[in-house]
């Protein structure tokens, strides 16, 4: 019986600690919210939508845009890309960003109607 008194007196201690830290204003729980989002808002940098890479990110025929979430620091370590993954890039025309598939690596030959091409 003693013991569970104890458990008690510790649980309760530990719930008037964590009223307590939140009880002291909202600059507590905004560095907590910062903690939280603080990596989503590291890996995510852009989104959108593009007719070409509708089969992989909306595979229905619907409007609805859908949110892609890239990973710019992962693969600056990596270096590894793969057939069918869709990237980001900067266009070499004006300041936009484009996305596109790979269907290609290199090495492969691609053939476009007549024409071919070796990248």
């Amino acid at each position: 019986m003693q013991a569970l008194r104890g458990v008690r007196a510790r649980v309760a201690s530990i719930r008037q600690v964590s009223r307590t830290v939140f009880a002291r204003g909202s600059s507590f729980r905004w560095t907590l919210s910062a903690l939280v989002w603080l990596p989503l808002a590291i890996f995510v940098t852009e989104y959108g939508m593009n007719v070409k890479v509708i089969p992989a990110l909306n595979p229905d025929d619907s409007a609805s845009k859908d949110i892609a979430v890239f990973d710019s620091f992962s693969i600056r370590f990596a270096q590894s890309y793969n057939r069918g993954d869709i990237v980001a890039l900067q266009s070499p025309s004006d300041s936009k960003r484009i996305v596109k598939r790979i269907v290609a690596l290199e090495g492969d030959i691609v053939s476009a109607r007549t024409i071919r091409y070796c990248v």
